[in-house]
Order: C-alpha cells, then sequence, then structure tokens
C-alpha cells in the first residue's frame, strides 16, 4: 500500500526518525503497521548505522504480536555490521534460530561483515567469532560463496591471523571457488601484518599465475611487508613491476618503499624516490618527511662529505617544503630525526655542548628548514660556533 512505498522511499532516503514518525502517525490513525512497514523502516537504520533504532524496531514489533521476517532481521544484522556492533549482530543472528526466522546467505554475510569492520578497527576476538559463521552455514544447509569467503579471510588478515586465512584460502580450492584479486589482497596484507615477506612473494606469483592483476592497494601491502622484514632488494623490484603494469603509486606506496630503503640503510635511493615522488605530483606527509630525515640520518658523514652536498641539503628542505615544519626553532632542531641528520646529539641552546656537537657544520642548513635567521648565541655556545666556523 501507499504507506510501504512512502516507508521505503524514506529508506531510500535515509530518513529513519521520519519513519519512525509515520509508524507512530499510522498507529494513531487506526492502522497497525504490519512486517513490510516495520521492515522499511529498519531498512532506513540499516542505512544509518542507528542500529539500536533497529532492534527497537525489531522489539516493537513482538510487542506488536507482528511476527519478524527475513529481510527485517537480515536489515538490523546490517545495522549492527555498518556500526561495528559484531556481537549485537551474532546474537540476532542467533534469534532468528530460536524464532524460526529463515536463515539465508544475506543474513550470515551481514554478521560476517560485522566481524570483519570490528577486526578492522583492531577489536579482539570478533576473527575468531566469524569463523563459527561456517558451521552456521553447513547447518542451515547454505553454502559458501565468493563473497562470504573474502569477508572471513578479510577479518582475519585484519587481526593478523595468517594462518587462518591461509586456510580459508585452501578451504576455498576445496570448495571449487577460485581466490579473486580481494582474496589474494586481504591474504597480502594478513602477510604483511605477521611480517611475513616470503610468503607475500608467494601470493603475489599465484596472483600473476591465475593471470590475476595486482591493483596499487595489493602492492602497497607487499611493499609494506618487505619494509618490514627489511627486504630493501626486494621492496625496488616490486615498486618497479608496479610500474610496469601501469599502475600508479600513491603516498603510501612511496612511504612503505622508503621505509624500506631506510632499513636496508640505502640514503641515496631514498633521496631518488622522494624525487620521483615530487615529479608525480604527491604531497609528502609528515611520515614521508620523518623516514626520509632518518635515511639522511644513517648516511656516514663522509658519504655526505664527499659530492652528495646538494641531495642532503635537499633532504634537509623537506620539512619545510612539505608544511610539516614546526614554527620554532628549539621545536625543530630539538627533533631527534632532525639531530641525526645534522649528525649532532643535541642543539647548544640545550647545553653548551662540546665542538663535536656541531659535527656537520651546518647550522645555517638545519635553519633553513624553518626559513629564520638563526638566534643570537652567547657565552660558550658563541665561542664553539666561531670554532665549528659556523657564524
Amino acid at each position: 500500500g501507499w504507506a510501504t512505498v512512502l516507508l521505503s522511499g524514506l529508506a531510500s532516503a535515509k530518513r529513519p526518525f521520519v519513519a519512525m514518525s509515520l509508524l507512530r502517525v499510522l498507529r494513531a490513525s487506526g492502522m497497525e503497521p504490519n512486517v513490510f512497514h516495520y521492515g522499511a523502516a529498519i531498512s532506513a537504520c540499516e542505512q544509518t548505522a542507528w542500529w539500536a533504532m533497529a532492534l527497537w524496531l525489531l522489539s516493537d514489533m513482538a510487542t506488536s504480536t507482528v511476527e519478524s521476517n527475513t529481510i527485517a532481521h537480515s536489515a538490523a544484522i546490517s545495522a549492527c555490521a555498518r556500526a561495528e556492533e559484531w556481537t549485537a549482530a551474532l546474537l540476532l543472528l542467533d534469534q532468528m534460530v530460536k524464532e524460526n526466522i529463515e536463515q539465508n546467505v544475506i543474513s550470515f554475510s551481514a554478521a560476517a561483515s560485522a566481524c570483519e569492520r570490528a577486526a578492522r578497527s583492531g577489536i579482539g576476538g570478533s576473527w575468531a567469532a566469524v569463523l563459527s559463521l561456517a558451521d552456521g552455514m553447513e547447518k542451515a544447509r547454505l553454502e559458501m560463496d565468493l563473497v562470504m569467503y573474502n569477508t572471513m579471510v578479510s577479518a582475519c588478515a585484519r587481526a593478523s591471523q595468517l594462518q587462518e586465512a591461509l586456510g580459508l584460502v585452501n578451504q576455498m580450492k576445496l570448495d571449487v571457488i577460485n581466490p579473486d584479486v580481494v582474496t589474494h589482497t586481504a591474504v597480502i596484507t594478513a602477510c604483511e601484518k605477521s611480517e611475513s615477506w616470503s610468503t607475500t612473494l608467494g601470493v603475489l606469483e599465484e596472483m600473476l599465475w591465475r593471470r590475476l592483476s595486482p591493483d596499487v592497494v595489493a602492492f602497497n601491502a607487499a611493499v609494506s611487508s618487505m619494509a618490514l622484514g627489511a627486504q630493501w632488494p626486494r621492496a625496488r623490484g616490486l615498486l618497479s613491476r608496479l610500474q610496469q603494469l601501469g599502475l600508479r603509486p600513491d603516498l603510501l606506496t612511496f612511504n612503505s618503499a622508503l621505509s624500506a630503503s631506510q632499513k636496508g640503510g640505502d640514503w641515496l635511493s631514498a633521496l631518488s624516490l622522494f624525487s620521483l615522488m615530487q615529479r608525480s605530483e604527491l604531497k609528502s606527509d609528515r611520515v614521508t618527511s620523518n623516514l626520509l630525515m632518518q635515511s639522511i640520518g644513517g648516511a656516514p658523514l663522509s658519504e655526505v662529505e664527499v659530492g652528495r652536498g646538494s641531495e642532503w641539503r635537499d633532504a634537509l628542505n623537506v620539512l619545510a617544503s612539505s608544511g610539516h615544519a614546526r614554527t620554532s626553532p628549539e621545536e625543530v632542531l630539538s627533533e631527534p630525526l632532525v639531530l641525526t641528520s645534522l649528525g649532532l646529539s643535541t642543539f647548544p641552546w640545550h647545553e653548551a655542548s662540546r665542538e663535536s656537537t656541531f659535527a656537520s657544520g651546518d647550522w645555517q642548513g638545519a635553519m633553513g628548514l624553518i626559513g629564520r635567521p638563526a638566534p643570537k648565541r652567547r657565552g660558550k655556545v658563541a665561542l664553539a660556533a666561531r670554532k665549528a666556523k659556523i657564524v
């Protein structure tokens, strides 16, 4: 009837409060809302993640002796999923069994999505709960599909449960369900979080063998996995492969590659990566700046002094050019990463330090980070600076 059409329109427009008001109007006019009216209102809650309101509507249905159905309960479970209320989603799924409401693949997929979203937010225990859904589907005589498997693999991946994720992929193959790009990317994410770089390479090889094209998300997780495993040459190879496939590296790609080069002690490659990043018109962030400063800080001073002065000074300008520099010279120059890159332990206004404090002799270069003149030095600080030929 007209009420169902109107409530469905409110659900599409994501207007749960208006839908609730309409239900009250119907009841006040002597028209008792039916399961379709309630289902449309719950669907409006689903669209806006108003899970508590969805549960209240289910409760009101029971009070009004209106029997719920699969659509209404599945919509309520989806509302819980969007709000990352995975325990409530699982309780609703169990309630369907107790009230003899038919469960379907959508019901289980919504519950699995709730667990996956919770795992993504770092909520413990949700990954284990998602595995039990496979048993529930078997009891309901429902077959697992690709979407359900991918959601479960992703939940395990987010919780760093690599072996569980690999076990699910093997089960997919036994069920004659071919893993797709989403499946493999989730497993690579699990490898990254578990710091298993060798498994990452195996997953990428399988993708290529299956003629699946890894996307930037997959490559980012793979490069990050190489960085965590201090496998800079392999990270560099992945970056080259990404470009060969015609994919465009993003900020996360470069930051992961910079991390790998920093751990590999290859400061010149870090500079090259940053130069490539600038040519790609990508704006760096604080992570980029910190990684580059760490790379330069780990370079032997002799390498910096012999023929590499311009690259080193370019690196010192990263904080200023990226817009992440502090406004106070004391704050900028007390940053451990900046001090390390300058070959210093502390700056002189913190201590009247030894002459070795100014080993690099580039006070003016450091002050260029914030684009303002150095403060006037006094006493022993001024003497040390003059001996280091800084002033």
